[in-house]
């Protein structure tokens, strides 16, 4: 009788353990298969220009400009970048390559897929894409903020032309009419150029007050152009 009772207690066990792996098991197949599978292809130039305060990124972006999902994007010496970034959650919206600050805002973005129709798998083939810094200021801050006064239309304000192909010649290295001793942009020093003084509110001698064109929530724009001239304001 203890003999069957042993027997049967052994067989309860086994019963209990055979029971629980199961779901444990289920769960894990579950969880790692959760989320959608991006993977992107591209041959990517001009990335070198960045400081390492900013990061190339394929990233997964909700309603707001932080990413919520993101992996570094590592060109070989070619330039020849494949990366695959899993688990991106339905709160993504759409999947980008773009530039991201180390508070993973998004600075600039160079590629966009809409992906709240997309399926598990979602194939990014770029192909060539320019990642310039000086092109981003260009984009980002001159042609959004700067050139409707700037270049825009038939003149510019103080004749200072701020349009593609024109803004890098009128602000690197030229005098200020404004401050005396002072250039507009001073490569390797935010601190010492006139264009900065004039964006932050820290130019009396500007008339028109600037400091309202990048306003607290375009915080991230003037530390590209910070960043951008502080390391040599490159073309």
């Amino acid at each position: 009788m203890k003999v069957r009772n042993l027997f049967l207690a052994v067989g309860l066990l086994f019963g209990f353990v055979a029971c629980d792996d199961g779901p444990v098991e289920e769960h894990y197949a579950q969880m790692s298969q959760e989320g959608r599978t991006v993977n992107l292809t591209a041959h990517v130039t001009g990335l070198d220009s960045w400081p390492s305060e900013f990061s190339l990124v394929v990233a997964g972006f909700g309603e707001k400009e932080y990413a919520i999902i993101s992996k570094t994007v590592v060109p070989d010496s070619d330039g020849e970048a494949s990366v695959t970034l899993s688990g991106v959650s339905m709160e993504a919206t759409t999947v980008e390559l773009c530039m991201i600050n180390k508070l993973r805002k998004r600075i600039v973005s160079y590629y966009t897929v809409d992906c709240s129709g997309e399926g598990d798998v979602i194939d990014m083939q770029v192909g060539d894409v320019n990642v310039n810094m000086f092109d981003a200021v260009q984009n980002e801050v001159f042609d959004n903020h700067c050139i409707m006064c700037h270049g825009g239309s038939t003149s510019a304000a103080a004749g200072l032309y701020l349009t593609e192909g024109r803004s890098y010649e009128a602000l690197v290295n030229v005098p200020s009419s404004r401050r005396p001793g002072s250039v507009l942009v001073e490569p390797g020093s935010s601190e010492d150029s006139f264009l900065h003084a004039v964006l932050m509110g820290d130019a009396p001698e500007d008339r028109h007050g600037h400091e309202d064109i990048l306003s607290v929530s375009y915080m991230h724009l003037i530390m590209l152009l910070d960043e951008w001239i502080d390391n040599g304001a490159k073309k």
